[in-house]
């Protein structure tokens, strides 16, 4: 059994099928229960629900205490439904147009009664509370989230180009310098992150999206966690294939597992897959373990010094973020003014941040 794309944690090649329609019209709900009655029977499901919407209440009216003002209460009326985008753990995600402004967005939706545990409504609380307040150009932005008795819905950035990991799927190995370009941009997202004390744990090119300008987003925040001064995280979170080895050793972690993550992005993108595939899953965790880490002959130099900078069994020796940005590999192959320049474009932006921030 193949660890890469094949068999992981969770599996990567998550089918782009048609979303039903129950996640939109109130009609066609009504007839999914009818007809399905054993799927939507009330359960426990329901008090999980609970624990997000009250949530999401308290924080509306949190916000609407701060600021002092009346904010828009959105409801799907809002919105003309276009094209589904993809799915993920959480929910189901549309193309969608916001009826007034004409602002395209993309909309996720969550049945409540897919919330089948408490730890599950603790994990979605947590990627709303953290995605809602990060505001980056190469982080996705998450605009805002209403509610109906049925679903839960959330407000995100759009990114036209969709995952990188599609691309990937499609053109197997990215050149060097565009790829030094995804780098340089995620470090700047990194650092941001890890400022706020956040750290990501599931960097990967399915969590990568390309928004206007090609500029990169990360995205889904449903493994973040907050960074604390006296305990390291133990939890077994993310894909096989990115996970560092004091992840798997239950030894704890900090936020150099994305320093480690990042090393295995580098070289997926310019390898065509990651560094410890393998038949199993068995093999993948011994390579990982032991950091037996090779190069084909069609890897640069400085790539190869960088990606081992990163990929190192001690946390303390990866290379850090700031010094990343600095390496040679960055410097001869990323377009670092023409990037810059396209986040100028993006901090000019948009009638959504204005309408969900005055």
């Amino acid at each position: 059994m193949k660890s890469s794309s094949h068999s992981t944690l969770h599996n990567r090649n998550v089918e782009n099928r048609p979303i039903p329609s129950e996640y939109f019209s109130g009609n066609d709900y009504k007839k999914y229960t009818d007809e399905n009655p054993k799927q939507c029977q009330a359960s426990s499901s329901h008090s999980n629900a609970d624990l997000i919407t009250n949530h999401l209440n308290e924080t509306t009216a949190a916000v609407k205490t701060a600021n002092g003002t009346r904010q828009h209460q959105w409801t799907i009326n809002d919105f003309e439904v276009g094209a589904p985008l993809g799915r993920g753990r959480f929910g189901h995600v549309y193309c969608v147009r916001e009826k007034k402004s004409k602002y395209i967005v993309a909309l996720k939706a969550i049945i409540k009664d897919q919330i089948s545990t408490p730890r599950l409504a603790k994990q979605l609380i947590s990627e709303i509370s953290i995605q809602s307040r990060l505001k980056h150009p190469n982080i996705l932005r998450l605009y805002g989230f209403f509610h109906d008795d049925q679903r839960i819905f959330l407000l995100l950035e759009y990114a036209p180009g969709g995952e990188l990991y599609r691309r990937m799927q499609k053109e197997k190995i990215l050149r060097e310098s565009e790829a030094a370009g995804y780098v340089y941009q995620l470090c700047n997202a990194l650092s941001y992150l890890h400022s706020k004390q956040i750290i990501h744990r599931d960097i990967k090119p399915e969590n990568i999206l390309i928004g206007v300008y090609g500029i990169l987003k990360l995205a889904d925040f449903g493994w973040s966690a907050e960074r604390t001064e006296t305990n390291k995280r133990t939890t077994l979170c993310g894909t096989l294939d990115y996970l560092a080895p004091e992840m798997l050793n239950g030894s704890g972690y900090d936020e150099k597992i994305d320093l480690w993550c990042l090393g295995v992005f580098t070289y997926e993108m310019i390898v065509g897959k990651p560094p410890f595939d393998s038949q199993t899953q068995q093999d993948t965790i011994r390579l990982i373990r032991t950091n037996e880490l090779s190069f084909p002959q069609a890897a640069s130099n400085h790539a190869r010094d960088l990606i081992s900078q990163l990929i190192r069994r001690n946390p303390s020796e990866r290379m850090p973020l700031n010094e990343v940005i600095q390496h040679q590999w960055i410097i001869e192959n990323a377009n670092m003014k023409a990037i810059d320049e396209n986040y100028e474009k993006i901090n000019k932006s948009t009638l959504m941040n204005h309408k969900n921030e005055n």
